[in-house]
């Protein structure tokens, strides 16, 4: 969502998130909205070599998006490194063994510190 369409979801999501007999918001009905950008601000232009939904690729495939994103702007694009050979890496990320979980555990311990 951009613009007016963020702001519209940001006030609907406060609304729902409703408001407890003291004036607080009511503990049980908070809500944690994640957006990518705020209500007065529009989303970039989209680059065909990033997925159409950055924002959540970057919250559900992390490791692939930052390859995505670093092959794109680096000395390697030239160098036969697509996305589709980014999207073929072997291995699973909760299995470190892989060189798609190892990745994982080294973009885990750099972003946990």
């Amino acid at each position: 969502l951009g613009g007016s369409a963020a702001a519209a979801a940001a006030a609907a999501a406060a609304a729902a998130a409703g408001v407890g007999a003291a004036g607080a918001p009511d503990p049980m009905r908070e809500i944690i909205v994640l957006g990518a950008c705020g209500g007065n601000e529009l989303l970039p232009q989209q680059n065909p070599d990033l997925p159409a939904d950055v924002f959540t690729a970057c919250l559900t495939t992390p490791i692939k998006v930052a390859l995505r994103w670093f092959c794109s702007r680096s000395l390697l694009r030239h160098d036969g490194i697509s996305k589709e050979l980014i999207d073929r890496i072997p291995g699973r990320q909760t299995d470190r063994k892989t060189p798609l979980g190892e990745l994982n555990w080294i973009f885990t311990a750099i972003t946990d510190t």
